[in-house]
């Protein structure tokens, strides 16, 4: 039996690979999306000596600071416990609510840097969904199915709050952004979704595991597609497969003739690869749900917004894209080279997609998180992987640093000020960030007790590293 894994993070900030989780909200329910009894996790962990919280972060999610060190789980610990809870319930589907557009990459980057295998969600039969994709899929294929909230702009809302309150699901603004009650409610909204809208539920809900995507794609020379972009702007195509290069497809958006791309060299075509409406070659990603549907799925109301081809002429385009084998093989190759000058990120936390984690080090990252510190200490160089060797040296260096040799501490302690001092640009939060940041939130919020205790925690960060 596959259930579904509804989960949240609150974070310490956005900054993915620098920031952290610091608490866990998870609920286990049945295929019928009825909560299993009991099992439910809620759990938070301290913050990590090197991130500095972001003042945005607490003041959104309520958390005062002198919170930040309560906790007696580690980290690394509340990633193991999370596998943990996660396992009882396997395979399961894992759904948050913009999931895939920020848990999921915060948990990969979160489990590799804990010595963890950062795939959870989508290996050994477990698929990942989000609904803010079911719900964003109901108003592309079949709008009218749910309601959906407008901004002052005249754009849908589809956060998590508005969107719920919208269909009549009780949502306590006081509660939100507590892991455990956003969980509550993303499993609500997923029930009134299926419930409402069970075609596209159901289509999108294949599409959680990437093999059925790629089914789709193959299995239907024409499908029904789009894209919904993070300002809530929408595109609509009929697609037919071109080919797949590692987790994306290269869709045709059957408004061009495939003859027309066929005289484009590889450069021009590079420049044709995108979501925006005036390129006609879409990369989707089989492994994160993407919007496609098979066209009996959609309603009138998607086929207006599509160009005005009859559905004869989109099946032949797709069968002249389909024998014209050489275009497609070219076009795979531009989707193959869109990224290849790409410089590696001088940070080991971005660097969680330059390779997999070899074989050899496998065994080796749960021997590490099960020794006594001593014994981490000695395995820490026997990694091949010199991202995992880093992580590995982090964790003896916060949990056990005499277990060291003094000229590494030093070296940390070295490398923990500057990135907590650092004044230039940097990808996380500094503690000179967080004063910008907190000077910010007094100018547009005003008054707030909390931005008092806020700037009192960062006066002790620094005194600290004073000391």
């Amino acid at each position: 039996m596959t259930h579904f894994l509804f989960y949240d993070f609150e974070t310490s900030g956005l900054a993915i690979g620098f920031d952290q989780v610091l608490q866990i909200g998870a609920v286990a329910c049945d295929p019928d999306l009825r909560p299993v009894p009991d099992a439910r996790m809620n759990a938070r962990c301290r913050l990590m000596p090197h991130v500095v919280p972001s003042p945005t972060a607490l003041y959104v999610t309520h958390l005062h600071p002198d919170r930040l060190d309560e906790p007696e789980t580690r980290h690394w610990d509340l990633m193991a416990d999370f596998e943990r809870f996660a396992s009882r319930y396997g395979p399961a589907i894992f759904i948050g609510h913009n999931s895939l557009g920020f848990d999921e990459s915060v948990l990969r980057h979160a489990r590799f840097q804990s010595l963890l295998d950062p795939y959870l969600t989508n290996k050994h039969g477990n698929r990942r969904g989000d609904t803010m994709r079911f719900a964003r899929a109901v108003w592309l294929f079949r709008p009218g199915e749910i309601d959906l909230p407008m901004t002052d702009s005249g754009r849908p809302s589809f956060k998590l709050g508005p969107l719920a309150a919208a269909n009549g699901i009780a949502f306590d603004a006081a509660d939100a952004h507590d892991a455990l009650y956003d969980v509550e409610k993303t499993a609500e909204l997923a029930a009134m979704i299926r419930e409402r809208s069970p075609a596209v539920w159901h289509a999108m809900l294949d599409n959680t595991a990437k093999q059925n995507a790629e089914r789709l794609m193959r299995d239907n020379p024409v499908f029904a597609a789009g894209h919904v972009d993070r300002f809530n702007t929408l595109s609509a195509w009929a697609g037919s497969l071109i080919g797949t290069f590692q987790s994306e497809a290269a869709v045709l958006d059957l408004g061009t003739d495939p003859d027309d791309l066929a005289a484009h060299p590889l450069e021009e075509l590079i420049g044709l690869i995108g979501t925006d409406p005036a390129q006609p070659i879409k990369p989707m990603r089989l492994n994160a749900q993407p919007y496609a549907v098979p066209l009996d799925v959609a309603s009138e109301d998607y086929f207006a917004r599509l160009p005005t081809l009859d559905k004869a002429e989109w099946h032949r385009r797709a069968a002249r894209l389909a024998a014209n084998g050489r275009l497609r093989q070219k076009i795979l190759e531009a989707m193959s080279k869109r990224f290849a000058d790409r410089e590696p990120s001088p940070h080991v936390e971005e660097r969680l997609y330059d390779g997999f984690i070899p074989r050899h080090d496998e065994p080796l990252m749960a021997r590490f998180r099960d020794a006594p510190p001593e014994e981490r200490q000695e395995l820490i160089g026997q990694f091949e992987d010199k991202r995992l060797a880093s992580f590995a040296r982090r964790i003896v260096y916060f949990d056990s640093p005499h277990a060291l040799p003094a000229g590494t501490v030093a070296k940390l302690d070295a490398w923990k000020r500057e990135r907590l001092v650092e004044a230039a640009e940097v990808p996380w939060t500094t503690l000179p960030a967080a004063r910008a940041d907190l000077a910010t939130l007094r100018e547009t919020e005003g008054n707030d007790p909390l931005f008092d205790a806020i700037e009192a925690y960062l006066d002790r960060r620094e005194a600290a590293l004073s000391a």
